[in-house]
């Protein structure tokens, strides 16, 4: 019986087992989960969608334009009809009158619908403006934070390499110095050329230290932005460009990036329509029937006579309805109008030159992007062939046998030194195509993170351009 028991517990912890490595590797197994097991490198786009979960600016915009949406959805509810319940049970004496605006009844259902009022309508005008500056920053703040994170990445893959470098050249001066050390002990140098040798290998460990507290600082402030623990592990890719995004046009900076960065750029897109609602709110306060507004109200009252006021009437009914159309004609206003107008036409002025200023800085910054684009695949290309005919020639030297020890070492150091030229062109290849794509609206899309402007969306049921359907 006890054999019996025995056998049951140890199958029963084998299935245990058996499910815990299962988990394991299906949680190993996970795609784009840095710091889990010993999963695939952390790729460029998983690294800036865990930026803009995390980052409390994005966060904060998106709150900001959550908050005006609902502020532009207020302001449209004032042409919705609108109901309203209520009773007002009291004692009078004397001459009937209302109470708080309300006569003297059990129930009273009242129906109140604004047809026209050119002040509710201006304000809602403005109030769409403001939504729509606002969601642009919250699409300008996630292109921001992207732009940050590739920063950021690009930086730390850079560490990541030229510690790498750091490491081969400290080698090839370490082995250097010691075959200084032992040709000075045979008296074939100088010390002088041993402490040149130990200057050498002491700058390149002095060289890899600084690396790798570049490194760690980089590394460090990637899991901070990515939200994860201080002390995840983070592996990076080999190629920093084999999955990043390409250039628009296969590479090839265009005359028609102004174009395209001038239609998809937010605050030009906000700005052009928030002129557009404010040109409109200030023709509204401009017309002359403009300040007339105009209502209608239907409404219900159930009477009591336990208050004593049918006593009033020679013909009482519990039962009270009026329906009527209130028209309001202000006949002197105090400078209000004067003064909004004056207002709106400072709001437009504020906003064209806005406009302006912002095509002008659109239109610089992408002669910048085109020139830093073509400039990084020159240098890009110039340092990978200098690297290549480097090794080249290190590799022919020694199968011939015509390269001395130290010339190896030398070429070994220069070699590192070339490749870091192409690590750092790299860096500034992708730089440079994070810059012209996010200036030409296509960054977020290109990294798989939903497509161009859709940030920006407004969740209100009517476009930018409708008309409310009680505003006239």
């Amino acid at each position: 019986m006890s054999d019996l028991r025995s056998l049951r517990v140890l199958l029963l912890a084998a299935g245990m087992l058996a499910l815990g490595e299962l988990a394991g590797r299906e949680l190993r197994a996970q795609p784009g989960q840095p710091g889990v097991g010993a999963g695939a490198p952390l790729t460029l786009g998983r690294a800036v969608e865990l930026a803009l979960a995390a980052a409390p600016e994005v966060a904060e915009a998106a709150a900001a334009a959550r908050g005006d949406q609902a502020a532009e959805r207020l302001a449209s509810d004032a042409f919705r009809p609108a109901v309203e319940l209520s009773t007002t049970p009291g004692v009078g004496r004397g001459l009937p009158v209302a109470i708080g605006g309300r006569p003297p009844s059990i129930v009273t259902f009242d129906l109140h619908q604004s047809l026209f009022n050119s002040d509710l309508r201006s304000e809602d005008l403005a109030t769409r403006a403001t939504a729509a500056a606002t969601a642009a920053a919250r699409e300008r703040a996630r292109v921001q934070a992207t732009r940050a994170t590739v920063d950021l990445y690009a930086r730390c893959w850079t560490d990541q390499q030229l510690l790498a470098g750091a490491d081969r050249r400290l080698t090839a001066d370490e082995a250097m110095s010691r075959r200084a050390a032992a040709l000075r002990e045979q008296g074939r140098v100088s010390d002088l050329d041993l402490a040149q040798a130990r200057l050498r290998e002491a700058r390149a460990r002095l060289r890899r230290m600084e690396a790798t507290a570049a490194r760690e600082v980089d590394l460090w402030e990637l899991r901070r932005r990515l939200g994860l623990a201080v002390d995840a592990p983070l592996e990076l890719p080999a190629d920093l460009l084999a999955a990043a995004p390409a250039a628009p046009g296969g590479g090839v900076a265009g005359g028609g990036d102004l174009e395209a960065a001038s239609a998809a750029d937010p605050e030009l897109r906000s700005t052009a329509e928030a002129v557009d609602l404010l040109r409109r709110s200030r023709q509204l306060r401009e017309r002359w029937f403009a300040p007339v507004t105009v209502d209608a109200d239907a409404q219900y009252s159930r009477l009591s006579r336990a208050n004593g006021i049918d006593q009033f009437y020679v013909k009482f009914r519990e039962d009270d309805w009026s329906v009527a159309l209130v028209v309001a004609i202000p006949l002197w206003t105090g400078g209000r109008l004067r003064d909004g107008l004056a207002r709106a036409d400072a709001n437009l002025d504020r906003l064209n030159q806005r406009h302006r200023a912002r095509a002008e800085q659109v239109e610089i910054e992408v002669h910048r992007a085109q020139s830093a684009l073509g400039q990084a695949q020159g240098v890009a290309r110039q340092a990978s062939a200098v690297a290549e005919e480097d090794l080249r020639i290190s590799g022919a030297l020694a199968a011939e046998g015509r390269a001395q020890p130290d010339d190896l070492d030398t070429r070994q150091a220069a070699l590192a030194d070339a490749q870091e030229e192409e690590i750092k062109a790299a860096a500034a290849l992708l730089n440079a195509r994070v810059q012209l794509l996010a200036l030409r609206g296509e960054l977020l899309a290109a990294l798989g993170l939903g497509m161009p402007g859709e940030p920006a969306a407004t969740s209100s049921p009517r476009s930018p351009g409708a008309s409310a359907p009680h505003g006239w």
